[in-house]
């Protein structure tokens, strides 16, 4: 088969997808172009899928002929190329986190099947970075349409097992607040990601201190097979302690988080946020 041929006009917003002649609104995001690849082009194979839709969301600024080029000389072996890479991050924790996209729990079968496919896609590019099969290697969603707690449950159980056996559920601040997330996370049997900013805004809380917080994080520890792997996720209001958007750096941590073995900051100046935390010892 020809390598990929594409033309991108982001003037448009658009994406022309020259295997099927199909143009789709394009966001600049792996997950969006593989959505079209995968589950809509008819000519592309599910294997090529994810590989194509990873490389071009990083090349999006190059004119058409480097676009070309970049593909067929960066994709001819994909498989070889995440397990160099797989093997460089020897000694780090790989994770993942899908885009709000990813709702298992829609009444829409399309959106179910398109979250399915996304998750999927994460599963096979984990695998062959050979990262393990257990929440080690997790696969971070939210819970989606609220409540939809049994049909989330359901579609959990139906995902494969690349997927399946890596997948945590976070806390929002909308749908699924902390102790709901925990309820699915029990009945379909996989760990829980506790987000403290999240639960506050939720809650309407002022502080992280408050007593749920604490009670939150350790009963989602219940929910991991191996607390040490137990993960949690902070972030800060960027516009005040309830402000649902991130802040650039973490000025305020809860107490309870001495307590957890991993801690993912969710901050706009990423290392550097992560760096500042180091200097005020966290």
């Amino acid at each position: 088969m020809a390598e990929a041929r594409f033309n991108c006009d982001l003037s448009e917003a658009l994406f022309r997808c020259e295997y099927c002649g199909c143009e789709v609104k394009y966001t600049i995001s792996v997950e969006s172009i593989f959505r079209h690849l995968a589950v809509q082009c008819p000519r592309v194979p599910e294997e090529r899928a994810w590989g194509i839709a990873q490389r071009l969301a990083l090349i999006t600024n190059k004119d058409d002929d480097d676009q070309r080029d970049a593909l067929a000389h960066m994709f001819k072996h994909p498989e070889d190329e995440l397990a160099q890479l797989g093997d460089t991050a020897t000694g780090l924790r790989l994770v993942m986190h899908p885009d709000q996209y990813v709702v298992l729990s829609s009444d829409t079968p399309h959106v179910v099947e398109n979250a399915r496919q996304a998750l999927i896609m994460h599963g096979k590019i984990l695998d062959l970075l050979g990262q393990p099969r257990t929440p080690e290697a997790a696969i971070i969603i939210h819970g989606g349409k609220g409540g939809r707690g049994s049909q989330l449950a359901r579609q959990i159980d139906l995902l494969p097992d690349p997927v399946r056996s890596r997948l945590v559920l976070e806390n929002d601040e909308r749908a699924y607040s902390a102790s709901e997330i925990l309820g699915v996370c029990k009945d379909a049997g996989i760990p829980m990601v506790f987000d403290a900013h999240h639960h506050i805004v939720h809650k309407g809380l002022d502080s992280y201190d408050h007593p749920s917080v604490a009670a939150a994080i350790r009963a989602a520890a219940d929910t991991w097979k191996d607390p040490s792997w137990q993960l949690t996720h902070i972030s800060n209001g960027r516009e005040g302690f309830n402000d649902r958007r991130h802040s650039d750096f973490i000025s305020v941590m809860p107490a309870c988080y001495r307590e957890a073995p991993w801690i993912e900051v969710e901050a706009k100046a990423k290392e550097q946020a992560v760096a500042r935390l180091r200097d005020m010892s966290w």
